[in-house]
């Protein structure tokens, strides 16, 4: 005796195959349907049972006319959001109602989002669909070892590097053998010291042994012959295997989230596919040998990897079940979840028909789109049939590709499922979900100056201020309070790149080198033109020196190299213009001076400068400091007029400050009688090298006097007495443009300073 169930749909042809044992009857067909849609012809879910039930064969008993399901129709604008109202709903249900709850996903496509979405469950999980190759992290770890193997040198790039430890499989090796962070530190120096190019004993060197055992590991990988290849990269993923099936079986209630996340089974299940592609060729290559280099052995395997898919079952009898739509018939749950209820995906009509007319296939019987939208109706209407609850979601854009329009099923609910009476059978709510908004930023808490931060500005205003910290105290005190009172410093950054500082570094140190033999004289066009004809070398004696030479001969640092070469022409041009048009000529006095002058009695006690001059000079017997910027500087932005001390605050003329405290500590050099004659300050700009030297202007004057010099540190003075003052609270400038320590916590009373 044959029993038939599940039957979702049948052609003619299917159904002649069962109709021998049906002439016998020796064919018991157990129809799961509920009369309540079979028996309305207009309701396409049960048009198969219609066409080949026969009038007596019963049906499964149904509950949907007596004991209706609770429906939800949810939108979500997104399938992230989908999977987390999935996570919210499976949030507040105990591991018995794990077991009767069942997610349904008719788009495979969105199993991979949903994986990572789920909350941790006691009882497991149980996926019946395979989750592919390329949504596992495994593709795109194997994709990135190939991509490393790819190079000629017998040392590894850092950034590639850096990828490769930071990748959700060596994170999950992290995780379930624990984090080592000298890692981090490691790849940190490396990057600080502009290494490009590094090796394991590099890595061993600075601590992270672990990870130096890792990289090593790589070097059989090198292999150029393909059968040397396979068996080194068979080793290696055996022995990576065992380190990613080092993790918990299973998870347990009161196991941590870091416990409960290892226990996610679908990066070891990849690589276990992984391994059996590699057996694959392993065999292929033994038997044939299609391929002669490791290349084509790394293309053969990424296109086969693509086609892989990832088994995930689990215990088909407790925890959560995570099925395709078809995998639906015949079992039931209490709880239903269904995503993607979308046109093109429930039912979906992207599949091309045959090439047979669809008037032809009618007149032989053969299934056509009717059929196939009816099979789509009859397993979505089948999960109502003894559930108790049922969600419903869909994704609520309006972009085709990232939505499109309510599966058609969601309004035949509504609109054609009723009582004799003309009442609906189900009650359905509508829920719209959006992404929420963010939250205002977190208020950044001030500070409040302290004994111990007051002792450390008054030393830090006696040892020598420099216009940078003074900049950062004007523009935002809080951050000050971080970098230069509690001893944070400035925030290190990887650098792999040449950065805009770096840029500045390499110009300051050519002009210095450059007019090396200026020093002492009266500059002349013929001390520019030596530097010009010199530019190359002094330019990679700067570079071995501020950075790393052998990092500008590919990539974006080309183009760096070329705008510092660019601006150093420039600055050259148009000195050398000056001196041919007849303006005075600059006696050298220091090329990259170091300043310092003291300045006791103060309303602070005693204030101090030090800095460096990019030159110091004299011209028509007054000295001048002067300074290179590669970036912009604009004539206004050395103007000071009227309250000049008030233009100051707040940051806002960052670079006229900068020439203040410079004209200070030279004048402080000089005797009472040149003092009262004054000195100058200047900038070139890199950006604006027509505009010449562009000199510090206050009150229409570009002679700094001891006058303005004992204006200026009395506002210093003033404005650090505040600043120190009890109670005072130091708050983070909003209209500072970078604060790197302004988002840290506020440290503890204890902290030492």
């Amino acid at each position: 005796h044959v029993l038939a169930a599940g039957l979702a749909t049948m052609s003619t042809a299917e159904w002649k195959c069962l109709e021998a044992w049906n002439k016998t009857d020796r064919l018991t067909v157990l129809w799961d349907a509920d009369p309540t849609y079979v028996h309305d012809v207009h309701n396409e879910a049960g048009l198969f049972i219609r066409k080949f039930r026969s009038p007596n064969a019963p049906l499964v008993q149904g509950t949907l006319a007596s004991q209706p399901p609770k429906v939800r129709v949810v939108g979500c604008a997104s399938t992230v959001l989908q999977t987390q109202h999935v996570r919210d709903i499976l949030a507040n249900l105990t591991p018995e109602q794990f077991n009767q709850t069942l997610v349904v996903l008719p788009d495979g496509g969105t199993l991979g989002t949903l994986l990572q979405a789920l909350p941790s469950n006691a009882n497991g999980l149980n996926v019946t669909m395979g989750l592919a190759m390329h949504e596992t992290p495994v593709l795109s770890f194997v994709d990135q070892v190939f991509t490393m193997l790819e190079t000629t040198s017998d040392t590894w790039r850092l950034e590639q590097l850096q990828d490769f430890h930071a990748h959700p499989v060596m994170h999950h090796i992290q995780r379930t053998q624990g984090h080592n962070p000298g890692v981090g530190r490691a790849m940190h120096a490396l990057a600080k010291s502009h290494r490009a190019w590094v090796s394991a004993d590099d890595f061993e060197e600075l601590g992270a042994r672990g990870f130096a055992q890792d990289v090593r590991q790589l070097a059989p990988l090198r292999a150029k012959e393909a059968s040397a290849f396979l068996e080194a990269l068979s080793l290696w993923a055996r022995a990576l295997e065992g380190r990613l099936e080092a993790m918990p079986s299973e998870v347990h209630a009161g196991d941590d989230e870091d416990v409960a996340s290892s226990a996610v089974p679908w990066i070891p299940a990849g690589w276990r596919r992984f391994r059996t592609v590699l057996a694959v060729l392993q065999r292929l290559q033994d038997a044939h040998r299609p391929m002669s280099t490791a290349a084509e052995v790394r293309a053969m395997a990424r296109r086969m990897l693509r086609q892989e898919r990832v088994d995930l079952l689990g215990e088909p009898n407790r925890g959560l079940q995570v099925m395709g739509l078809t995998e639906t018939r015949a079992l039931d749950f209490d709880r239903v979840i269904v995503l993607d209820m979308n046109e093109g995906t429930v039912p979906q009509t992207s599949r091309p028909d045959s090439f047979l007319p669809l008037d032809l296939r009618s007149s032989l019987g053969m299934p056509g789109p009717r059929e196939r939208e009816a099979r789509y109706a009859y397993l979505v209407h089948r999960l109502l049939n003894r559930a108790s609850e049922v969600h419903l979601l869909y994704r609520s854009s309006p972009d085709r590709k990232e939505g499109g329009e309510p599966s058609r099923y969601l309004m035949q609910l509504e609109g054609s499922f009723h009582k004799p009476d003309g009442t609906p059978h189900l009650a359905v709510e509508h829920v719209t979900l959006h992404v929420p908004l963010p939250d205002s930023r977190p208020a950044i808490r001030p500070l409040t100056m302290s004994d111990p931060m007051r002792e450390r500005l008054k030393t830090w205003a006696s040892e020598g201020m420099s216009p940078s910290a003074l900049n950062t105290m004007l523009q935002c005190p809080r951050n000050f309070a971080y970098r230069y009172l509690y001893g944070m410093g400035e925030a290190t950054e990887l650098q792999t790149s040449m950065e805009a500082s770096t840029l500045g570094s390499v110009v300051h140190h050519v002009m210095e080198r450059g007019l090396e033999q200026a020093q002492g004289h009266i500059l002349t066009t013929a001390h520019l033109d030596d530097v010009a004809h010199a530019l190359d070398r002094h330019l990679a004696n700067a570079l071995q020196s501020e950075y790393n030479a052998s990092l500008v001969k590919r990539g974006e640092n080309v183009l760096q190299l070329e705008i510092a070469r660019t601006t150093l022409k420039k600055f050259l041009r148009q000195e050398k213009a000056e001196l041919v048009a007849g303006l005075p000529a600059p006696f050298i006095q220091d090329r990259e001076s170091k300043l310092s002058s003291k300045h006791p009695g103060t309303a602070f006690g005693t204030l101090a400068f030090a800095g460096t001059a990019d030159r110091l000079e004299r011209v028509a017997d007054i000295p001048r400091v002067l300074d290179y910027k590669t970036g912009k500087v604009e004539a206004k932005e050395l103007k000071l007029k009227g309250d000049w001390t008030a233009e100051l605050e707040g940051g806002q003329k960052g670079k006229a400050l900068q020439l203040v405290v410079y004209a200070t500590m030279v004048l402080a050099t000089l005797d009472e009688e040149a003092q009262a004659a004054g000195v100058t300050a200047a900038i070139r700009s890199g950006r604006n090298v027509k505009a010449g030297l562009l000199s510090l202007n206050i009150d229409g004057e570009s002679l700094v006097r001891p006058q303005h010099v004992d204006t200026f540190i009395a506002w210093l003075a003033d404005t650090l007495d505040r600043f120190a003052g009890d109670g005072h609270v130091l708050e983070h400038a909003s209209d500072a443009k970078y604060c790197e320590h302004c988002v840290v916590l506020d440290p503890p009373a204890s902290s030492s300073y």
